[in-house]
């Protein structure tokens, strides 16, 4: 989908404004009580993986357990203030804390100038530059949180990473040169700046398929960097990214057209997941490996739950039916087991950035902010899981 039409994570410099738990077996003595906890944890591991349900850190049960809970946090300011690292960033933290996020992804960027050019721009200065980015993992790592480095390139006029071809095969080998250089050092700094995991890019589907540049990428990258990577696909694209075993998650952008209609409920939006989510639990069986939700997020509008990338910008506001879109992912989408976790679209870094008389993705003062932390902060106790 076209990343402009979504309410992308713009470049701060290109932002508009804002108004836009057992037995007790206390009494037993201390080497028998040992062992009873040794037997009772792995009694208790095995019946998870019976059951289909994943086991919790601390050996209990529970359908969400270690899950990913996070937010896209994009650089922005309001009155010349607010970009990464700033106070208002840090009050935007605090904010997203409180509804149980802890995880983060941070935005870098790199420019193309149009889809057939070769060549990757990008600064270490500015809004979202190396000392902004290192700033607000430092913050965000200070609330407890963990944080996720997500370069993305940006296009403009309409354009969206999808789109890139440069002409040729020395095109492309130029091209990879370039976002060769940009990605390697941003795993840099992901390194320095003890980040918690690191996605390799963002929706390139037209440049996803040069698979032997991918792997040569990924391998110096791990040579950088040795925590967990991804690649965010397109909701197409995820089913044919030739690389995923080298990479430690499947990445997504999961904005996948689920009900046609203007404002479903959420026995609707959950009913259309069933085929989608069995397609990636596929996946992810096939790859050996778990899925993350690197964005996801429903407009305050109608027909959120379709082609967002259709809604006008001056679409009705619709509450209800973001508040719907989301209950429905966290009722049957967010127990499964080959999910790791979500990255929900978008929350930006200074407070009051919304309101409920927008019609945009962002959450902050909207009903979908309270199921959000329903789940989040106090994930009910699980049923038996959906397959």
């Amino acid at each position: 989908m076209s990343e402009v039409k979504r309410g992308p994570c713009q470049p701060a410099t290109l932002l508009e404004s804002p108004s836009l738990r057992n037995p007790d077996p206390s009494r037993l003595p201390l080497l028998r009580r040992a062992a009873w906890s040794l037997l009772l944890a792995a009694a208790l591991a095995w019946c998870c993986r019976a059951s289909g349900f994943p086991a919790a850190a601390d050996g209990k049960p529970g359908v969400t357990a270690g899950k990913l809970r996070g937010m896209s946090f994009a650089g922005g300011w309001r009155g010349g203030r607010g970009v990464y690292g700033s106070p208002q960033s840090d009050l935007s933290l605090a904010a997203l804390a409180e509804l149980g996020v802890d995880w983060i992804s941070v935005t870098s960027f790199g420019f193309q100038s149009d889809p057939s050019s070769a060549r990757v721009r990008w600064s270490t200065e500015g809004p979202e530059g190396d000392a902004n980015l290192l700033a607000v993992a430092a913050q965000a790592h200070h609330r407890g949180m963990r944080v996720m480095l997500k370069p993305h390139l940006w296009l403009g006029r309409g354009r969206g990473p999808g789109d890139v071809e440069p002409a040729g095969a020395q095109g492309w080998r130029d091209w990879f040169a370039g976002y060769r250089e940009l990605i390697l050092h941003q795993a840099e700094l992901a390194s320095r700046g003890g980040f918690d995991a690191f996605c390799i890019g963002n929706e390139l589907s037209s440049a996803s398929p040069h698979a032997a540049e991918w792997r040569q990428i990924i391998a110096e990258v791990r040579r950088r960097y040795h925590g967990p990577l991804t690649y965010g696909a397109n909701v197409e694209e995820v089913f044919a990214v030739p690389f995923w075993r080298e990479l430690d998650w499947i990445g997504v952008s999961a904005y996948f057209p689920l009900v046609a209609e203007r404002s479903p409920g959420p026995e609707a939006i959950a009913a259309a997941w069933q085929p989608i989510a069995g397609r990636l639990g596929e996946l992810a069986r096939r790859t050996g490996r778990p899925i993350v939700f690197t964005e996801l997020g429903y407009r305050s509008a109608d027909f959120a739950a379709w082609k967002q990338w259709l809604i006008d910008d001056r679409a009705a506001v619709n509450l209800e039916v973001q508040a719907a879109a989301y209950q429905a992912f966290f009722e049957a989408v967010w127990p499964r087991p080959w999910l790791k976790g979500v990255f929900w679209w978008k929350w930006f870094s200074y407070p009051d950035h919304s309101s409920p008389a927008s019609n945009q993705y962002e959450i902050e003062h909207k009903p979908a902010a309270q199921v959000l932390r329903r789940f989040f902060a106090g994930p009910p106790a699980g049923s038996r899981l959906p397959q």
